[in-house]
């Protein structure tokens, strides 16, 4: 069961700009001032390098919900205007824990090349883009000084605290000048970073969500961002579990899955569904919430329907109906459960 939102397309106002390395820009127009949202991480120290391809996929689960938000830097490695701007990201990385994502120009000119409409022509550096809905609605274009680089981050971002705690391995490149510069690789297959936070905290909270998945879009547009909006003071973890999660089925590799979701205690319900919310007490499982996986609606011997294969009681308890209402019924006590959990 599955229910998506569609959100509105908003109009995009870009900076005239004229081809150079280090226009004096400073400020981003945004018509309609809608907001990026952030991710963040405690170990990014510099921006994530992507592929071209690894863009194209990052594009589509932006236009599946919000919570996939990313700001795009484009850079050329001849450019020494884009190497002082990728010292600001760093900083700004390290101090607010902003993750960024980078490609090189070379490699961005053959997305442009196969959609200029949905990839914007750099005709400067550095060219910082904002992709919202599956489509640039922001950007940022030249260079200025930290604060306010700064600055405007913050005033371009939704004021909330969502931190993965997938791995981030950091690597040295070489710009044309030979001079090297820090950039990440996020690794999906690593878990350090998420059994050191579930360890160390004595009451964490941890969200397994896969960019695929159709109900963990939902369960971000139904609840879950207006709630860390609601309650931007807190700090929100989860975990992308793409990798373990694309070898569930493989005859070879399930193990993998398997093993898994043993360490994580998604085996709590059946053989681990996503999305879940997971706490931990002193580092051990203690109580999970799930969105959406109910398996089929049963139609009762009173022309009832209901759930008796969904992971909570209460679901389980629902008769309602019509199949229709139900789900609708089941969506609101899942949300009520991922609620209390998250403020337990």
């Amino acid at each position: 069961m599955t229910k998506k939102k569609i959100l509105p397309l908003l109009a995009l106002l870009l900076f005239p700009f004229f081809a150079s390395c280090g226009n004096p820009l400073n400020s981003s127009q945004n018509v309609n001032q809608e907001k990026i949202n952030f991710h963040k991480s405690a170990s990014v120290s510099s921006f994530i390098a992507l592929s071209a391809e690894q863009v194209k996929e990052k594009v589509t689960f932006s236009s599946l919900s919000r919570a996939y938000d990313f700001p795009l830097f484009v850079y050329d490695l001849s450019c020494s205007s884009c190497a002082s701007f990728k010292e600001q990201i760093a900083a700004l990385a390290k101090e607010e824990h902003y993750i960024f994502y980078g490609i090189t120009y070379n490699s961005y000119q053959t997305l442009v090349k196969e959609d200029s409409s949905l990839y914007p022509v750099v005709s400067a550096f550095p060219t910082l883009f904002f992709f919202i809905d599956g489509q640039v609605k922001d950007t940022f274009v030249g260079t200025t000084n930290y604060d306010n680089f700064k600055a405007n981050m913050k005033h371009l971002s939704n004021d909330f605290s969502f931190y993965s705690l997938n791995d981030i391995l950091t690597q040295n490149g070489t710009d044309a000048n030979g001079k090297a510069f820090p950039y990440g690789t996020i690794k999906y297959d690593q878990t350090t970073a998420l059994t050191d936070f579930i360890a160390n905290n004595a009451n964490a909270k941890v969200l397994y969500s896969w960019n695929a998945c159709t109900d963990c879009s939902s369960l971000y547009s139904d609840f879950y961002l207006d709630y860390m909006k609601t309650n931007s003071a807190k700090s929100f973890y989860y975990f992308e579990v793409s990798y373990f999660r694309l070898l569930k089925y493989d005859e070879k590799l399930k193990d993998v899955w398997t093993s898994f979701a043993s360490l994580t205690g998604l085996n709590q319900f059946s053989d681990g569904k996503v999305p879940s919310l997971i706490s931990y007490t002193n580092g051990a499982f203690n109580k999970m919430a799930i969105y959406h996986n109910e398996g089929e609606a049963k139609e009762n011997t009173d022309g009832t329907f209901s759930y008796p294969s969904a992971y909570s009681t209460d679901v389980q308890n629902i008769k309602s109906s019509s199949a229709a209402s139900l789900t609708k019924e089941a969506e609101e006590q899942e949300i009520k459960e991922i609620k209390e959990l998250l403020e337990s």
